[in-house]
């Protein structure tokens, strides 16, 4: 039969150099043909799979039930049904079209991010002839899934057509990228690279953009991805390297931080496999910082082994200053100390992670530096850094599943000069894998932010400074605030890094923590042995109490944003509250049922409102800035929050009056309580003593109702006959201290419930 002429073949023969890669996997499968290494990261397209009864002419009457059915496959590379960074809620809808005459099955399947996808989740659909399907949400009204994977289209019907939108869905409207299903002609082979150019990254979370590289193994067998990125210009960044199962899905956030600290105006990224029998698809999300608006650019195949990371030309250089080494190699190290964990020359083959550690002083702050790491004296990864000390200890590492056999090399240069270099080797045996860790003691200084988790995957806390600057794993500390990356448990799913109560924790020592909006979240890093989902804890403390607490549970993607903020005097203890008593009260808090001045107690009814005063002066040593909150306890329960707006700041030294007029009939029931004010009720400020902000009166709230005759005054009593003239709210007639009247905040009722009526 001439294919040319057939309609049954006349999509087919368009695809011949695609059906015969996907006849080398369909064997490989069968005889075993299994490699193994690297690494990778998420999104994918591409169509798998041709029996070798495709590559024939087309089956005669007669003879299907003697050859084998062809399958065809389109991959979709990206899909999500979660929340993203900076706001973004991404969502995904697949369109499926029948171009053909005849009806047509297929399967749609969920490949999930971060783990194999051999036995995927799968739903089986019929599409009549010249019809189209869209599939909204499908990730969640589908698989009933939340987090990121990709979508594997199959079917032995020839005439389909698979399409995808993936967006972020927002009040106001969506932002979307494109995302066609693609066949295996299309997938980067053996001897082949995948590019991916267009690329922008700006360090900024609310400027410029941001690029995530995007992967899938587009075969059963595990492989090893290498993943080189440039400069637009040529300039060689660093190396990246993943190991993906079969069928797995991986992305990368932020992939360009992984290898300098500067922003890409324009890049690239060569994508390559040294497994024998490899296939992949690879791209990049490139997403605007400000809208939430990605553009998806997929891999463009070039054939050619890819080249080694280019040699920079020689250049006149100054010849570095300080000392360097030596270097020590281990399986792991205590991320707060910098000592080695298991160090040695020589280690047992089995290991996932092997570590570089080494001192440096001597040096001038932020210098400059290059790490890399050599296997048998080929390249396998490294990057740029830069040491913020004069002096300190670093340490690189380089990732396996496991580590090949070998000797394995570490060069570390400063002004492009060699200053470090040191190697040691992995042989034939075994080594036992550490127990876990007790998890270091985190500093808590004047403002810390700390995650807690449950599990052995990794998760990651990312901080951002008021003033822009983002701590990470990556960018550790101290940043010019003192800020800095202190614990980081199950780094890189490394067992000489886990912690049996897994912390990562960021802090400001005393006096450093700048007021202003902080915003800080979690990132999932990478899947080890579990759970999923994995719950996670964020707790910010201010002086080491607790001010805030937020829970939530992670599948694959990252949490949502949070803000805290800082109130103003430059934190770490150099503004403090203190509760006073003023001459002529009687304490720093009174409670009465009218205005009096100087306030005095005289009488209390839950009929009739209750006029609480309390003072508070600014004992520290600078200016408080932004609005102040003071929460009303009742028997010990915070009941109510007021706000004092202090739009022209509170100087040192200076001491304020408040007044409030509560309505005591909706919070207040009869009998005798505890009524107590304390200032900064929500942490906002990090005083210099956390323990003079409160002070409480004790009363008795009475049933009492007054006669008609004498007006507001309790029975028995005439106008003056208490001994205090009724308050006039001038600023003149109080002694020392200004009258200030406030504003209510409305609690929420699940935050701040009414107390019960007794």
């Amino acid at each position: 039969m001439d294919m040319a002429r057939s309609p049954r073949w006349k999509r087919l023969d368009r695809w011949v150099v695609g059906l015969g890669a996907a006849v080398v996997l369909a064997l490989s499968a069968v005889v075993g043909g299994v490699t193994s290494g690297g690494a990778a990261d998420d999104q994918r397209d591409g169509t798998a799979g041709a029996s070798v009864a495709a590559l024939g002419s087309a089956p005669e009457p007669g003879e299907a039930a003697s050859r084998a059915t062809a399958i065809w496959e389109f991959w979709v590379t990206t899909a999500a049904h979660l929340s993203g960074a900076v706001g973004t809620n991404w969502r995904t809808d697949l369109e499926v079209h029948n171009w053909g005459g005849t009806q047509a099955s297929f399967t749609v399947s969920l490949l999930k991010r971060d783990q194999a996808n051999t036995s995927p989740d799968n739903r089986t659909y019929s599409l009549g002839p010249g019809q189209a399907v869209r599939y909204s949400d499908l990730v969640s009204s589908m698989f009933s899934f939340s987090g990121a994977a990709a979508i594997k289209v199959s079917s032995t019907y020839d005439s389909l057509i698979v399409t995808s939108r993936t967006y972020n869905d927002q009040p106001a409207g969506t932002y979307g990228q494109f995302v066609r299903g693609r066949p295996l002609a299309e997938a980067v082979g053996p001897g082949e690279q995948g590019r991916v150019i267009h690329l922008t990254h700006n360090r900024s979370t609310t400027s410029g953009y941001r690029t995530n590289l995007l992967f899938v193994n587009a075969t059963t067998a595990s492989m090893q991805l290498n993943i080189d990125l440039y400069t637009a210009s040529g300039a060689y960044l660093g190396r990246l390297q993943r190991t993906l199962a079969g069928y797995e899905y991986k992305q990368i956030d932020r992939a360009f931080e992984s290898v300098t600290g500067s922003d890409v105006t324009d890049g690239y990224a060569v994508f390559s496999s040294p497994t024998a029998g490899a296939y992949f698809f690879a791209g990049a999300s490139v997403i605007d910082n400000r809208t939430g608006d990605a553009v998806f650019v997929p891999h463009e195949k070039v054939t050619g082994s890819a080249p080694p990371p280019p040699t920079p030309s020689p250049t006149p250089t100054t010849p570095p200053t300080g000392s360097f080494g030596p270097i020590t190699f281990a399986t792991g190290v205590n991320s707060s100390t910098g000592e080695p964990i298991n160090p040695g020359t020589s280690f047992a083959y089995g290991i996932t992670r092997l570590y570089g550690i080494w001192p440096w002083s001597g040096v001038t702050p932020n210098t400059a530096f290059r790490f890399d790491w050599y296997r048998n004296g080929s390249a396998i990864g490294g990057g740029n850094s830069t040491l913020p000390y004069a002096s300190g200890i670093a340490w690189q590492w380089t990732d396996g599943s496991p580590l090949p056999l070998g000797t394995y090399q570490l060069v570390i240069k400063v002004n492009n000069q060699v200053v470090l270099q040191g190697q040691c080797q992995i042989v034939s045996g075994s080594t036992p894998t550490p127990s876990p860790t007790p998890s270091p003691t985190p500093g808590t200084g004047s403002l810390a932010f700390r995650l807690t988790w449950n599990g052995t995957n990794d998760l990651d806390l990312y901080v951002k400074e008021p003033n822009g600057t983002t701590i990470y794993y990556n960018n550790r500390g101290p940043t010019s605030t003192g800020g800095r990356l202190d614990v980081d448990c199950n780094a890189g799913c490394d067992p000489a890094r886990m912690c049996s109560t897994p912390i990562e924790n960021i802090f400001w020592p005393t006096g450093g923590a700048p007021a202003g909006t902080y915003e800080f979240w979690v990132d999932w890093y990478k899947t080890c042995s579990g759970p999923t989902p994995t719950n996670f804890t964020l707790t910010v403390y201010v002086n080491g109490a607790v001010a805030q607490t937020y829970s939530g549970s992670l599948n694959g993607a990252d949490s949502q944003h949070y803000t805290y903020t800082l109130g103003g005097g430059g934190g770490g203890g150099s503004v403090n509250m203190t509760m006073v008593t003023p001459s002529g009260w009687s304490g720093c808090v009174v409670c009465n049922y009218r205005e009096v001045n100087p306030p005095v107690y005289q009488f209390l009814s839950i009929y009739y409102t209750t006029h609480v005063y309390w003072a508070v002066q600014n004992t520290g040593s600078s200016t408080i800035t932004g609005a102040v909150k003071f929460g009303f306890y009742l028997d010990g329960t915070h009941f109510f929050t007021v706000s004092y707006s202090n739009s022209s700041g509170w100087p040192a030294g200076q001491g304020l009056v408040f007044h409030y007029a509560l309505d005591t009939q909706s919070y207040i029931s009869a009998g005798t309580h505890t009524f107590m004010v304390k200032a900064d009720v929500d942490n906002a400020f990090a005083e210099s003593n956390e323990g003079d902000n409160t002070c409480s009166t004790t009363k008795e709230w009475t049933t009492i109702v007054f006669s008609p005759e004498n007006g507001s005054l309790p029975p028995g009593q005439s106008a003056g006959s208490l001994g205090v003239p009724p308050i006039q709210l001038a600023r003149d007639e109080v002694d020392v201290m200004p009258v200030e009247h406030l504003e209510l905040v409305v609690p929420e009722e699940a935050v701040l419930p009414r107390p019960p009526k007794r």
